[in-house]
């Protein structure tokens, strides 16, 4: 299928996804992390991807903004 878009169309990302029928990237990579997540979560406790996830660090950090973690991406995503 051609499909011709001129600047001025001012077409989105996901529209034009949806005219192709092909899968935004950002769908990809929420299905790519959901499938992580549910790997990490069935494995053994003592297996270093589940210890890293489960990872809480004790002391204090300086004062800003915290780094985001990858479970704080996946409950935006929901």
């Amino acid at each position: 299928m051609l499909l011709i878009i001129a600047w001025p169309d001012y077409k989105t990302n996901t529209d034009i996804a949806k005219k192709l029928n092909i899968t935004p990237v950002l769908d990809k990579m929420q299905d790519y992390r959901r499938n992580w997540m549910q790997y990490s979560n069935s494995m053994p406790i003592n297996r270093l991807p589940k210890i890293i996830k489960n990872y809480r660090p004790k002391g204090r950090r300086n004062q800003g903004r915290p780094l985001m973690r990858l479970l704080n991406v996946c409950d935006q995503n929901r």
